[in-house]
């Protein structure tokens, strides 16, 4: 069809939630090896245009300004920032993804780690 696939856009997504915690000084591997996992719980997108095939995309991530306690809520922008070489900023796709904090060991929800909260307070929101 030309269009970037929609299931596509939750690996975007990820990554760029990835992204946003490497750059606040917080590996989600760090997490991981701390015994905490976060777990999308709930996402929700809204498709607003297509983007194509070889588009170059650019997604904004925005946490919440108060500091999480068991759950994590972020909201994306998916634009099209540049089509065939001519540059855009056209909105594709606004999402939300819930996120909760669950001690990889038991399975069980917890609290935020202090780590995760340190480094949570160092994002520009």
């Amino acid at each position: 069809m030309g269009v970037v696939y929609h299931g596509n856009y939750l690996d975007y997504l990820e990554y760029a939630r990835t992204e946003a915690f490497r750059s606040a000084g917080l590996p989600y591997k760090k997490l991981e090896d701390g015994g905490v996992i976060m777990p999308v719980v709930d996402a929700s997108l809204r498709f607003h245009a297509p983007a194509k095939y070889d588009d170059v995309l650019e997604i904004v991530t925005r946490a919440p300004d108060e500091v999480p306690v068991a759950r994590l809520e972020l909201d994306y922008e998916v634009r099209v920032v540049e089509r065939a070489d001519v540059e855009l900023s056209t909105l594709a796709v606004s999402a939300t993804v819930t996120l909760c904090f669950v001690d990889s060991a038991s399975g069980r929800p917890r609290r935020a780690p202090d780590r995760f909260v340190e480094a949570y307070r160092s994002m520009s929101h």
